[in-house]
């Protein structure tokens, strides 16, 4: 990042050669705003505002440098605070795009995954769609087993059968308890049913 900061500072102070050589006659406001919106979308809001101060220095600099001759000298300065504060407002726009196209991005991986999950599970469901009969095979429980087998994090799925809380309750008890869910996700540490 160190060099590409270092090239974005190259290419403002060659912009600024440039549009100290060309002259009064000729603007070159637009040429600072590219280094400045890039600085913004790779590198932060922060640092593009940093470079809109370089941006607007290297211009005044210009300015002073080709004979551009002003009523007032403080207006040289106004004209800097106002190239300072386009360029700056370009970089916070762009660095603010880039935040958003992030998390639109990450949002878009997780509905993908979510619905993944979802479209999976519902080929679990127990209930055959013609005849709406629960079904019991045992080609059933291998897909479960199988589902759950590849799955992270086990303690969204539901609560403790009473089967397993009486079976295990000396467990539950030294785990130190006071829920039995809690317990079990205690147990269930890895993830995976014991």
């Amino acid at each position: 990042m160190k060099l590409f900061a270092v090239g974005l500072t190259l290419l403002i102070l060659l912009i600024g050669y440039v549009d100290w050589k060309a002259g009064s006659h000729v603007s070159f406001g637009f040429f600072y705003l590219i280094p400045v919106a890039w600085a913004g979308w790779r590198m932060g809001r922060r640092a593009g505002v940093l470079f809109a101060l370089l941006a607007a220095v290297a211009s005044m600099l210009a300015d002073r440098g080709n004979g551009h001759e002003y009523r007032s000298s403080a207006l040289i300065y106004w004209n800097g605070f106002n190239r300072f504060a386009v360029s700056a407002a370009a970089a916070v726009f762009t660095g603010a795009l880039r935040r958003r196209v992030e998390q639109q991005r990450k949002l878009i991986f997780d509905l993908r995954r979510a619905l993944l999950t979802v479209n999976e599970t519902s080929t679990l469901v127990p209930l055959c769609p013609i005849c709406h009969k629960f079904r019991n095979d045992a080609a059933f429980a291998a897909e479960v087993a199988s589902f759950l087998d590849r799955q992270h994090d086990l303690r969204s799925f539901g609560r403790v059968c009473d089967d397993c809380l009486n079976s295990r309750q000396s467990l539950f008890a030294a785990a130190g308890a006071a829920e039995p869910n809690t317990a079990e996700n205690n147990l269930l540490g890895s993830g995976k049913p014991r």
